[in-house]
């Protein structure tokens, strides 16, 4: 495959993500990121891995489209969930004020439109998860290993861990999460950004695509409506290769 421009030498500082952060997106916002097609999704067993607070779930339910979302933070109340998710959410908006002209604000308008989307997918979330624990809808797992069976789902969707925090998690935790997904995914595994928190390339990008392809799988890069973070307009899309 034809591989994007890899990052170089920057002024720009590398580790504008400290750790990993608490905020969702909304159902549209998935739909830029992953390119959706709503009716495919219908007949699909989809996982949302992590889904964080994202409403993609809560949605997905009312849509009747068939989702799971998996976070190691679904161990805690909602209370405490609800009152980090805030807390993230302010802290996104100082970094993003702090670095503006590094995103694009086509999709987004404004710091309080994109306050708006946050809160938003965070209301939908709290509203859902309590009874979605009950119904399944939401389980307790976090990356590398997940507590599925084989082919359990048709199609993943994971946003916003792999690759962007190239600062905090090394190649062999990417390589052993993405098997993970592959394990439990029956089709496809679709991955969003392709970049680190630096607004580049992550550096762990091309060699999890040479390791990947000696596992067999198939690997491409897709282009997304949604471009936020300045060059993340790209997901990277695994299938299994038997052929």
């Amino acid at each position: 495959m034809k591989a994007p421009n890899t990052r170089s030498d920057k002024d720009f500082p590398s580790h504008l993500l400290p750790r990993t952060a608490f905020y969702g997106r909304t159902f549209e916002e998935y739909k830029r990121m992953f390119n959706l097609n709503i009716e495919e999704l219908k007949n699909l067993r989809i996982l949302d891995c992590p889904s964080g607070p994202s409403s993609f779930v809560s949605e997905s339910y009312r849509k009747k489209i068939n989702v799971v979302g998996c976070d190691p933070m679904y161990r805690y109340k909602l209370n405490y969930l609800l009152k980090t998710g805030l807390e993230d959410i302010e802290m996104l908006l100082e970094k993003v004020a702090s670095y503006s002209d590094k995103y694009n604000w086509n999709f987004y308008k404004s710091l309080p439109h994109l306050k708006k989307f946050r809160e938003l997918a965070l209301n939908r979330f709290s509203k859902d998860f309590v009874p979605g624990i009950k119904a399944g809808r939401y389980h307790i797992a976090s990356l590398p290993f997940l507590p599925f069976k084989d082919n359990t789902f048709d199609i993943t969707f994971s946003a916003n861990l792999l690759f962007l925090y190239d600062n905090l998690y090394d190649l062999d935790f990417h390589l052993t999460s993405i098997l993970e997904l592959t394990r439990v995914t029956s089709k496809e595994i679709r991955i969003f950004p392709i970049q680190g928190s630096d607004f580049a390339i992550s550096r762990i990008f091309l060699p999890i695509v040479h390791l990947l392809v000696r596992h067999n799988l198939a690997c491409r890069i897709e282009n997304v409506e949604h471009h936020f973070q300045t060059g993340a307009n790209k997901m990277m899309l695994i299938t299994k290769d038997y052929n």
